[in-house]
């Protein structure tokens, strides 16, 4: 009996009586009561149910039940025997249908179940046109045609062409276009395109989109010759204008008048871009327009206007006049009417951006200008003349143009350029100019003058100016220039020099003192840019004959240990450098006593305790019986004092170093009958 049921249930399958029917029911209902109890809303898995999906092959899932085989029945469909839970659609079905589906099983070939039914519905895939808007009307491109977008598996059928009906001037048949964006960059101006698009599956198409139009319109004409802004100096002309893109042939017309009653040329079959008039009339104006033909239309230019006629002819001043004055008689010959009024320009830049002088209505072909207030020395000046011709002007003249000589260049004599060793006090002087009411002198540290430290305008009789107190070892730049009537010449060429090295400030031994004969440690300042020092001593204030006339000194010191005693003695001392001159500190004199140095032991003359100086160290001083204290001061390097100790009558003082730099100092001690330094290290 069971081997029975089995071989019903398959012959029923085979034969199809067991396919669901169009509206998924099954033609042999007496075996349904059967089966649906074992159905389940969750059994079916994909498509949903009452799903709108986008693939004419939809892909069915299904939950499994172990050891089982199963057959996919829906509308119009039965699939074959299958193991696995997915099934693929085998057939394509229709755009915008609505199927139902259900799910057969059997184990061992025993039992047949059938599960719940389900219903889906394949998309309806209208295409609409985005963008463009239809008629689109535009002078750009690319342009970009946008649809909406379906989604899932479906592409779309693209077709561009110069035909509405879409049979034939096809420019673009694009099929299985993936996207619903695409970009036009190579649409020809001045013609119709229309386009349309639809939805595809495979070898299924859905209907065609709605059709719009598109027109990329030229009718620019950009390069015309001549246009209204033209004078035209000879009777014989040739028309011109730009290619527009589309056009098949050009309309050209011309005339005298701007309405075009009566035409001296009328042609609607030009195919270049240009037209020759062999013959026009002098001083006359002429009006033309050029007509687009194209695929829409006739499409008009602007209207153009020129006059033929011949420009003035300049006369005076000549053109490039080196010397012009500031009173000038301007003239030029006319061409053509010989009554006709003139207008002029003048102007110091080459495209009369701005005006100096512009005169409308001149009569005459001369012009008098007094420049004496607006005309300019060292200036280049441009001028140009047109005339009026019935109710039109001339095309303006040639530009001549002239020049105001300027102001004479100044020629400086001192400092020469490149001077070297000039006196920190000094004077600046430079040759007479003539025709001038004066000069301006300037003086900088740097060779562009972004700041000076001179800046004098003397009278025309001064041609010298002083300068005080520059830096010592200083490179200086100075220029002069011309002046007259409130304007300037140009500068002269820049000159620099370099003022001398600084006199040396001698420290030790101190003037006019008496010191111990036997050696003497000669001291002085340093000079900024000083590579070696010359010292001179003497015992004549002249320095007719010198004691020591020591060259090449390289540091601030020297010794000399063979003074004689009782003597009177001068010193100098000379900075040096190889890129400078250096000069003579003022003379110092001392005396050596017949005592012996007061360095010879500490215990006579200065004793500092302990010496060299860390921080705080006590100072005794020895004198002689009668022999009066006046002053102790502590001197650096530099001479400069830097710490005074007040007399009362005590000859020991303590020395309180704190804030005082490290490096060398002088004791310089004055009694009633000498007066002596006493150099000491201070150390950190």
């Amino acid at each position: 009996m069971k081997s029975l049921t089995i071989a019903i249930i398959l012959f029923l399958l085979y034969t199809n009586s067991y396919v669901f029917s169009s509206n998924c029911y099954f033609e042999n209902k007496r075996n349904i009561e059967n089966y649906i109890e074992t159905s389940s809303d969750d059994t079916l898995i994909e498509p949903k149910d009452g799903e709108i999906i986008y693939t004419l092959q939809p892909n069915c899932k299904w939950k499994s039940f172990a050891d089982k085989v199963y057959r996919v029945g829906g509308t119009n469909y039965i699939s074959k025997w299958l193991v696995d839970t997915t099934h693929k659609y085998e057939v394509l079905l229709n755009f915008d249908t609505e199927y139902e589906w259900g799910v057969g099983s059997t184990f061992e070939l025993e039992y047949i179940g059938v599960y719940k039914r389900r219903k889906f519905r394949t998309c309806n895939p209208i295409i609409s046109l985005y963008l463009p808007e239809d008629q689109l009307i535009t002078s750009l491109k690319p342009i970009s045609l946008n649809w909406n977008k379906i989604g899932g598996e479906i592409t779309y059928n693209l077709q561009i062409a110069k035909n509405p009906n879409f049979t034939s001037n096809f420019v673009v048949q694009e099929y299985n276009y993936p996207d619903s964006i695409y970009h036009t960059d190579w649409l020809i101006k001045n013609k119709q395109y229309y386009w349309r698009v639809q939805a595809t599956y495979g070898p299924i198409s859905h209907i065609w989109s709605e059709t719009r139009s598109i027109l990329v319109l030229d009718t620019t004409l950009k390069k015309v010759y001549p246009d209204s802004a033209t004078s035209v100096m000879d009777t014989a002309i040739t028309l011109r204008w730009n290619k527009l893109e589309g056009t098949n042939n050009y309309t050209v017309k011309l005339s005298t008048s701007p309405l075009f009653f009566t035409t001296i040329v009328d042609s609607s079959t030009v195919l270049d871009t240009l037209l020759y008039v062999p013959k026009l009339e002098k001083n006359k104006i002429y009006y033309w327009t050029v007509s687009s033909n194209t695929d829409i239309g006739n499409v008009p230019s602007n209207v153009w206007r020129f006059t033929t006629q011949t420009k003035p002819l300049l006369v005076e001043p000549p053109n490039k006049l080196a010397d012009a004055p500031k009173l000038i008689n301007f003239k030029w010959r006319r061409q053509g009417q010989l009554n006709a009024s003139s207008f002029l320009q003048l102007s110091d830049k080459a495209d009369f951006s701005t005006l100096i002088e512009d005169v409308v209505g001149i009569l005459d072909t001369t012009y008098f200008y007094d420049g004496t207030n607006t005309l300019k020395q060292n200036t280049t000046y441009h001028w140009r003349v047109k005339q009026l011709v019935s109710d039109d002007t001339t095309a303006w003249s040639d530009t001549w143009t002239f020049r105001l000589p300027g102001l004479p260049m100044v020629a400086q004599r001192y400092p020469d350029s490149n001077a070297i060793g000039v006196p920190v006090d000094t004077l600046l002087h430079w040759n007479p100019a003539t025709d001038v009411d004066g000069y301006t002198v300037r003086v900088s540290t740097v060779p562009t003058f972004a700041t000076t430290v001179l800046e004098r305008t003397p009278v025309q009789s001064v041609l010298q100016t002083d300068i005080k107190n520059l830096e010592h070892n200083r490179r200086y730049y100075w220029q002069t220039r011309t002046r007259k009537d409130g304007e300037f010449g140009v500068w002269s060429d820049t000159w620099d020099f370099l003022t001398i090295l600084a006199k040396p400030n001698l420290i030790q031994p101190i003037n006019e003192t008496e010191i111990a004969p036997t050696s003497v440690n000669f001291t002085w300042q340093p000079i900024n840019g000083a590579e070696s020092y010359e010292l001179k001593l003497s015992k004549d204030s002249t320095f007719s004959t010198t004691v020591v006339n020591e060259e090449n000194i390289t540091q601030n010191t020297f010794e000399y240990k063979s003074l004689e005693k009782e003597t009177k003695y001068f010193w100098q001392v000379k900075s040096n450098s190889n890129k400078n001159l250096g000069q003579w500190s003022e003379v110092r004199v001392f005396t050596t006593n017949s005592l012996t140095s007061v360095n010879e032991s500490e215990n006579v003359g200065v004793e500092i305790i302990p010496n060299p100086v860390t921080s705080v160290s006590k100072i005794r001083i020895h004198t002689k019986e009668n022999e009066q204290l006046y002053s102790v001061v502590v001197r650096n390097l530099l001479g400069l004092s830097v710490m005074i100790f007040p007399m009362n009558n005590e000859k020991e003082f303590t020395l309180n170093t704190n804030g005082l730099p490290q490096g060398m100092y002088f004791l310089e001690i004055t009694t009633s009958k000498k007066s002596f330094a006493y150099p000491f290290q201070l150390l950190r």
